[in-house]
Formats: C-alpha cells, structure tokens, sequence
C-alpha cells in the first residue's frame, strides 16, 4: 500500500505454498487488512458510505468463494479447490487513495470433485451446509457419515450465513433462492441410480431414486421421463437424422455425473460473475493491488489430472519468484559492476512439446484415448525429459520430479477431463426445461420461451478450447500482470504434516522451506 502510494506503482500480492500451509486465511486477513486501512478511506460523505458498502462486498465475496469453492482434504479441512486472482482498485484524492471497486478471476475449479471423492475427503461446503437442513437431499458423493463432526460445523446457521453473504453481496433475494436450488438439484441428481435393462440398456431405480427423480425433475421444471430418456440415452446423428443409443448402467451413471459437474461449474462462474457486477465500478485511471491466492502443491495417494495442472501452475510460479528474485537481482548486480556469489536457482520452461502439449493433441485425434496418450508419454516425453520416468508396473502411470519433491501420476481419464465441453443432447435438454435461471448459467442456450425456440449450438464437439489451452492462456496472463507491477511474495509454511496444533516437524518444514527457494533467497 505505501510502495502504491508513495511511488505510484501497481503492486501485486503472490501468496503461495503447500495445502494446508494456510494460504486462505492469509488471504482474507491481507483483504481485510487492505480495504480495512484508514490511509486509504476517503472523508465520511456520501461517497465514503459507498466506500463502506463496496468494503463490505469484498470481504463478505470471501465467504461465498469459501462456501462454493472449498472442501476438507486428507491435507487441509478448508482447502481452496480452485485458484483466486483479487484486483482492488484504488483512486487519488489529495493525499488518501479510496477503494473504487474490486474485481475477482478465477480459475481451474475442481468440478470432479462433484460426482467422486477420495477416501477421507469431502465435497465443496456448501453441499453440508444444504444437505443438513433438508436430511433426505443427502447425496451418495458427499461421502460424509451422519452426525460427523464435519457436518455439525455445517449446520443451518452455516447456511444461513452463506445466504446472507449472498444477499449482502449483491444478489436478489430471487438469485439467492435459484442458486440454492441449483444446489439442490445436483445433490437430487446425485441420488439418482440405475438398474441394467437387457445387455445394453439402463433405466432408472424407480424402488430407490423415484423421489430424487421427481425432485430434480421439479427443480428443471421438466417431467420426469424428459430426465430419464437424457440420462439413459444419448443422441446421435446418422445420415442426417438425430438417433437415440441406449446406454449401460454404467454410461448413464456417468451422463448423471457429467450432468452434475457441468451445472456446478457453471454455477459458480455465474456467482463470480454476479459478484463482479457489484463490486466493480469504475476502475478507469485507478492505482491496483493484485492478490493471487494460487492452490498449494499437492501429492496425494492417487494424483490425477487435476494434481497435475495444479503442480503446473506452481512450478511457474515458482519460476516466477526464481526470476524475481534471483535472475533481476543477479542482472542488477552486473549491471552496477558489483561482485556476487552466484545462486543456483532452477529455471521452468514452458516448451512447446512436452506432456501438456501431448495431453492436448491426444483429445484432437479420432479415437484419442488415454491408453494411446500414455504411451506416447511413456515412449517420447520421458526419453527426452529427466525429470519424468515411468515406471515399468503399470501402463498409465508416471513420476514427475517438481521443485517440491517426486509425484507418481495416474493417467486414467486425463483426455476426458481435458475436454472442456457440454454435450450437445445435454444443451438440448436443458433448453426445453423451464428452469429459467439455466438461460444465465448455460450461454449456449437460447431463450426459447417468448420468441419461439432457437436452435442450441452445436456443442458435441465442444464449445471452447481445451482445459490445459484455456489454464495455460490464463498462467501466460497473469505471469504478464504480475510481470508489468511491483511484485511480493507471501511463502505460507505448513508445521506439520497432520494437521495437529502447536506442532512443529522441523524436517517437513526445512523440506519446504529448500523447495520454495527460501533457503537460497536468504544467501
């Protein structure tokens, strides 16, 4: 804030480290500490109420991310499942700067975490905090026992204090009910299971899934044998005509949780969209503060796509902070004809062939599959890369060496996830349901009541480019921000391993403290 005001230079905030390390509660005490300065506050006045107001929003716009985009891991029981870049905006007037307005991007959400959890796991809060007050919504991917301590944290005043940060922070009452009973609708979803019909074909469990049916079907506003036939069925298009294959219990099971993920994810950019309207103003001419709150390095007991592009983006961050502070300080140094003792430091490149550059061309060819995509990073990447090795037991794995230490990956679903695409025949389906509020979440669809129906976008092969094109587009440009201010960094240390208070392992923090570069930028 003095560097902003003194020198008038846009400062950024980069807050990084292993999960659990404790990155999201630094973050929001740096937020309240920053729209909560009195140096930056303008006189009291009618301007200054709004000042007040626009505060508020920012900090309450905390506990809906915490609610929506946080879940308890084997590592961290409030852990961030997705990445968060904070821009305040701050204005000039005689010697104070006032907050004008804030704006939030994020990126990379952990949407599979809605249809699977691993072993010790949860799902994001806000499922606890619905679910616990209405019992029978309980859904089969929550994975989270009746009466845990978990879910008494998550009561209805949880809920409620969801709801009013919702409210406080912009949206109508009307938004607040539709985006709980969006929650609702995917926890219905959830619930709803399948039997096999002959070899190939499926059908709903009426005996077990009938309620959990007809409450979706009422939350889409669509009869129940619209949800059963999209479920159960998909379209295909054959000589110019649209034709339905059944599909296996197993195919509809993951049409319902492909159903799940894509609502959800489309629910939470519409919040952050929604958000983003009431907090940004006019940030023409104004001074900025960045805060990048970047997922912790992860290695768990099963590491899958997700693991990998979160790694990813830490190792170019971490190459960030190495240029920062190793390679512009060493260049000052020479320039300024000082001596210096030289730090080895390790360089990241993001090459143009490689493993994110093979997972990407793997979803372009006709029957790219990850069995194909595993061999080709077993037979070319790894012979051209120290740093990635395959190990001979299995035919999907890999083991890459990060700055932070050696992750085994499975390769299962990897070209599947990085197909960044709703399917046509689902689009179709939710342009006949009367849930209007899907018109704001879903883009593709067109308004077919009022005007007559539009046709919906052809989506069935995608609607956008691929995950790992669209998150490294996004890492290019925020390297580039980051690049263009005066940057910091916030190294967050985590003191043990099991989540254990008054605890200190000195090896486990020594470990991070060589991986993050502290030891070497203290030389």
């Amino acid at each position: 804030m003095r560097r902003m005001m003194v020198e008038d230079v846009n400062q950024s905030i980069l807050i990084s480290g292993e999960s659990g390390a404790g990155k999201t509660e630094t973050t929001k005490l740096l937020l309240f500490h920053l729209v909560s300065l009195q140096g930056c506050r303008s006189s009291p006045s009618k301007s200054g109420s709004v000042v007040k107001g626009l505060e508020q929003k920012v900090l309450l716009s905390n506990t809906i991310l915490q609610a929506f985009g946080n879940a308890a891991t084997v590592r961290n029981q409030n852990s961030s499942r997705y990445g968060k870049f904070v821009s305040l905006y701050f204005s000039r007037a005689d010697s104070k700067y006032s907050l004008q307005g804030c704006s939030i991007n994020v990126f990379l959400l952990e949407r599979s975490r809605v249809a699977h959890v691993e072993k010790g796991e949860r799902n994001f809060h806000i499922f606890y905090q619905y679910q616990n007050c209405f019992p029978p919504l309980r859904s089969s991917s929550l994975h989270a026992p009746v009466g845990s301590e978990d879910n008494e944290r998550d009561g209805r005043s949880t809920l409620e204090s969801t709801k009013e940060a919702m409210r406080g922070g912009g949206l109508t009452e009307e938004e607040v009910d539709n985006v709980m009973s969006t929650v609702g609708l995917i926890l219905s979803l959830g619930n709803i299971l399948f039997l096999p019909v002959e070899s190939k074909n499926s059908t709903v469990d009426r005996s077990s899934s009938s309620h959990a049916l007809l409450a979706a079907a009422a939350c889409l506003q669509c009869s129940c044998s619209e949800l059963e036939e999209t479920l159960c069925t998909r379209k295909v298009r054959l000589a110019g005509e649209e034709v339905g294959v059944d599909r296996s219990e197993e195919r509809a099971g993951e049409a319902r949780d492909g159903m799940c993920k894509v609502i959800y994810e489309r629910l939470f950019s519409w919040l952050v969209r929604r958000m983003n309207l009431a907090l940004l103003s006019n940030a023409r001419g104004c001074s900025v503060i960045n805060v990048l709150d970047i997922f912790g390095f992860e290695s768990l007991e099963v590491n899958g796509f997700e693991q990998l592009l979160i790694n990813y983006a830490n190792e170019r961050l971490q190459s960030l902070f190495n240029n920062h502070m190793f390679a512009f300080e060493q260049e000052t140094y020479r320039e300024e004809g000082l001596t210096f003792s030289l730090v080895d430091f390790v360089k990241v490149e993001d090459r143009q062939t490689g493993l994110l550059t093979l997972v990407d061309e793997e979803i372009r060819i006709p029957g790219g599959s990850d069995e194909s995509l595993m061999l080709k990073v077993r037979t070319i990447v790894a012979s051209k890369h120290e740093k990635l090795t395959v190990p001979k037991r299995s035919s999907l794995t890999f083991v890459i060496s990060h700055y932070a230490g050696q992750v085994c990956y499975n390769g299962t679903s990897f070209v599947d996830k990085n197909r960044d695409a709703v399917g046509r025949d689902v689009l179709d389906f939710f342009s006949r349901c009367h849930f209007r509020f899907f018109r704001l979440l879903f883009h593709e669809i067109a308004d077919v009541h009022g005007g007559g129906k539009q046709p919906v976008a052809d989506c069935s092969r995608g609607t956008s480019k691929s995950l790992v094109a669209k998150f490294r587009k996004q890492l290019t440009s925020l390297e580039g921000i980051m690049g263009s201010t005066q940057t910091h960094f916030i190294r967050c240390i985590n003191s043990n391993e099991k989540k254990l208070p008054d605890t200190f392992d000195d090896v486990f923090v020594l470990k991070q403290i060589r991986a993050t570069g502290i030891l070497q930028a203290a030389k």
